[in-house]
C-alpha cells in the first residue's frame, strides 16, 4: 500500500534544491534522497506509459537523473530554471493523445 507524504514532512522548496545541487554534484545520499521522495510518483507514472511497468520506471529515474545533472551544473542551489523537463523526454513523443 503506498502512503502519502503529509504536508508536514514535504521538503521545502530551498530544500529540494538543494538536494537537486547536491545530487549533480555527484552526493549519492542526495540522490538517493531525491529518488525516495519521488518512489511513489515514479510508480504511478509508470502506469500510463506502453511498456513493460520495469521498463517505464527505469526510463523515468534515468531521465530524471539526467535531468540533475543537465540542471545542478548550471545552476547555483537558489537557482530556478524556466525550462520543462519534459519537451525532450524520448518517451513524451511516442504517446499518441489524438
Amino acid at each position: 500500500m503506498e502512503t502519502k507524504i503529509g504536508r508536514s514532512d514535504s521538503p521545502s522548496d530551498d530544500e529540494v534544491r538543494q538536494l537537486v545541487w547536491a545530487a549533480g554534484r555527484g552526493d549519492h545520499n542526495a540522490t538517493l534522497r531525491i529518488l525516495a521522495m519521488l518512489e511513489a510518483d515514479i510508480e504511478r507514472l509508470s502506469r500510463f506509459m506502453r511498456m513493460p511497468r520495469e521498463e517505464a520506471r527505469q526510463a523515468l529515474t534515468l531521465e530524471l537523473l539526467e535531468l540533475i545533472r543537465s540542471r545542478s551544473g548550471a545552476d547555483a542551489p537558489s537557482g530556478q530554471s524556466g525550462r520543462c523537463a519534459e519537451t525532450g523526454a524520448a518517451y513524451g513523443s511516442s504517446i499518441n493523445l489524438g
